[in-house]
């Protein structure tokens, strides 16, 4: 029980001190001190902000929008002309059909070159450029295959300048057997060993145990030589005509230089004197008899058969002392002379050239 007089007095003056002296600044406003350290958000301001950022990307949304429209959709850039230029293939037909009406920034132009390489075969020089709007520009400088070789393995273009254009191996070469190579080496004769196992298997078993070279008669050892010739013959003959047939049909009809052998890749590309004493063949005569020749056939490196428009067969070769210049030589005085005309072979090869019938 609390003694009256010794009540706490109750008073309305706020503490300055003590433990309740805060109290009263939950209440009260902020001073201006205070108010520069804690700073409340404005809120209309905030919100004007927020429209206003809004309004910037609609706004850039709306013209990214209408630059990729008019770009990609419009048609504003969509190929409309294609501009061709080539010197023999026409292939602004199959341009158009590829390229037109297509967005122009999405034509690549290594496409375009690498369609352009498919369609024209024998190109030299490819230009393409985009010309903005809706033009595409294509020029082709092409070149012209002027003549064809041909060996056993291979076969190669030349255009007008003698350079090569295409260089390709045959798929199905020609192969021959020992005795087969032996022949067109020259190194067969009617006492090789080839011919005698020739003869050897044609005999029967109560032959061979009497068997003796040496008095086989001579006609029996040519007619194996001659079968041997025309076995290597026919052969050589129908793998040149199934070439011959198919390479027309994909370049066309061209002047052809054959060769009864190989040559490296090398030696087509770089020069050899088997086809630069052809293209000298195929010149020289055609001044002589205004003959366009087509085809000079080396049945190996020294000798080379050119058949003529008119069923005449001339031989030329390498031999000593005795130059293809002197050979042509040669054929310009037959040419102009009598016996050109009784004959239809002839062996240039020598000083006094020997003809037959």
């Amino acid at each position: 029980m609390r003694i009256p007089f010794l009540k706490k007095k109750v008073t309305n003056e706020r503490q300055r001190y003590g433990a309740n002296s805060h109290k009263h600044l939950r209440s009260s406003k902020p001073g201006p001190k205070l108010s520069r350290i804690f700073k409340l958000p404005n809120i209309k301001f905030a919100k004007y902000r927020f429209r206003f950022s809004s309004l910037i990307y609609i706004s850039i949304s709306i013209a990214i929008g209408a630059i990729c429209y008019i770009l990609f959709f419009s048609g504003v850039f969509s190929v409309k002309n294609i501009i061709l230029s080539t010197d023999i293939t026409d292939i602004n037909d199959s341009l158009k059909r590829s390229y037109l009406n297509k967005n122009i920034f999405l034509v690549s132009i290594p496409e375009v070159e690498s369609y352009v390489k498919e369609s024209v075969k024998y190109s030299k020089e490819i230009f393409i450029r985009k010309i903005y709007p809706d033009s595409l520009e294509v020029r082709v400088n092409e070149v012209q295959p002027k003549f064809l070789y041909l060996d056993f393995h291979q076969y190669a273009l030349f255009d007008e300048e003698n350079n090569v254009i295409e260089l390709e191996a045959i798929p199905m070469s020609l192969e021959f057997s020992a005795e087969e190579n032996k022949y067109l080496s020259g190194e067969l004769d009617t006492d090789s060993l080839f011919i005698q196992e020739r003869y050897f298997e044609s005999l029967e078993e109560e032959e061979i145990s009497d068997f003796n070279w040496d008095e086989v008669p001579l006609e029996i050892k040519q007619r194996i030589f001659q079968e041997i010739k025309t076995q290597v013959d026919q052969k050589i003959q129908n793998y040149f005509s199934s070439q011959v047939e198919l390479l027309n049909t994909q370049v066309g009809s061209l002047p052809i230089i054959k060769f009864y052998g190989y040559l490296n890749a090398d030696e087509i590309i770089f020069g050899t004197d088997l086809i630069s004493q052809s293209l000298k063949l195929k010149e020289k005569l055609f001044e002589i008899t205004n003959y366009e020749i087509t085809n000079v056939t080396w049945k190996n490196e020294f000798r080379a058969e050119v058949v003529l428009p008119d069923s005449k067969t001339m031989i030329f070769g390498q031999v000593p002392n005795f130059s293809i210049a002197d050979q042509i030589e040669a054929f310009k005085i037959l040419f102009n002379s009598k016996q050109y005309s009784q004959e239809s072979v002839f062996d240039l090869r020598s000083t006094n050239f020997s003809g037959r019938k």
